[in-house]
């Protein structure tokens, strides 16, 4: 979490030209990168490292696992689908008047999903897995997008 300012310049600024692209200088302080990082991983991770002790303790941990996650996991699956229908209605826009730029990260990033879902799947299945039932496959893709990002945001 702490290197994503580092990343930012890294990326964004010095890597581009080693690859015949045009490196920007990008009016952003690491201090705000920092900062943004924090408000979108920092606070929810703090938030899930509290809960978990201080839930335990006062309501027990069958209580924390089969009452307190369940309904927590809702929360989160709705409060994600709000922050990226927010963030589409705020540069919708931007969305539609680039839609090269939309696919030239959008294109990867599906790639990166079938091929992460389908190494997991099939690597499951040759160590012993279960097979999957296929009604919840698409809950197995979700998680792969999740996973992801929750790497990289």
């Amino acid at each position: 979490m702490f290197a994503y300012s580092f990343y930012a310049w890294l990326f964004i600024t010095v890597l581009p030209p080693y690859f015949g692209y045009t490196g920007a200088i990008v009016d952003i302080t690491m201090g705000e990168i920092a900062q943004s990082v924090f408000i979108y991983l920092g606070i929810p991770f703090l938030a899930g490292a509290i809960s978990r002790p201080i839930g335990v303790k006062l309501k027990g941990e069958a209580w924390y696992n089969e009452q307190f996650i369940p309904r927590i996991s809702k929360m989160t699956l709705i409060a994600l689908l709000a922050t990226i229908v927010l963030m589409f209605a705020l540069k919708g826009d931007q969305v539609v008047q680039l839609p090269g730029d939309v696919l030239q990260v959008a294109l990867p990033m599906m790639i990166y999903f079938a091929v992460m879902f389908l190494l997991g799947y099939v690597l499951s299945k040759r160590m012993g897995g279960v097979m999957i039932n296929p009604p919840r496959l698409h809950l197995r893709l979700l998680e792969t997008i999740l996973n992801w990002r929750l790497l990289w945001r």
